[in-house]
């Protein structure tokens, strides 16, 4: 007489990192019981959706999650396990590339933009014409000279 082992169910994967608003794709394994597998899963971020035995999208949210999962084999086997999914914030980046032309003693004001990171962002300029300042993230005044020099602005973020 022969007796037939399977091996019991487990999910054997890991979450790869992922960064927020760029495609997300991880497959979900498992081993032993009887294939085929049918998934579930609990915690995603928004934006993520598991497909089958595939989480995809694009994530709104950075963080670490902890996502639950199920697989079922078609012997109605369970196995669950809690994975870790960390979502990283985007690049931070300045957005603004240029800045619109002043005159000398016309009021004078323009807004910077930044994308990604971790907000609030905290910014810096140099190279600013005389009568100008920043105060947060608006260069503004009224240019007393005319002047043709480069400004360099910089951005950081909380993290």
């Amino acid at each position: 007489m022969c007796w037939w082992f399977r091996s019991p169910l487990r999910v054997t994967c890991s979450l790869p990192h992922g960064t927020v608003g760029r495609a997300y794709r991880a497959t979900l394994t498992a081993s032993g019981g009887k294939a085929p597998y049918t998934w579930a899963v609990w915690g995603l971020p928004r934006g993520l959706l598991l497909q089958g035995d595939t989480i995809t999208g694009d994530s709104a949210v950075s963080g670490t999650f902890s996502i639950k999962v199920q697989v079922r084999d078609k012997a109605m086997s369970t196995a669950s396990a809690t994975l870790s999914l960390l979502i990283q914030p985007a690049p931070l980046e300045v957005t603004t590339t240029s800045l619109p032309g002043g005159q000398v003693g016309v009021p004078y004001s323009a807004t910077l933009a930044a994308s990604g990171g971790v907000p609030p962002y905290t910014w810096a300029a140099s190279g600013l014409e005389q009568g100008l300042s920043l105060s947060g993230d608006v260069i503004s005044g009224t240019p007393t000279v005319a002047e043709l020099d480069s400004v360099v602005v910089t951005v950081s973020d909380a993290a």
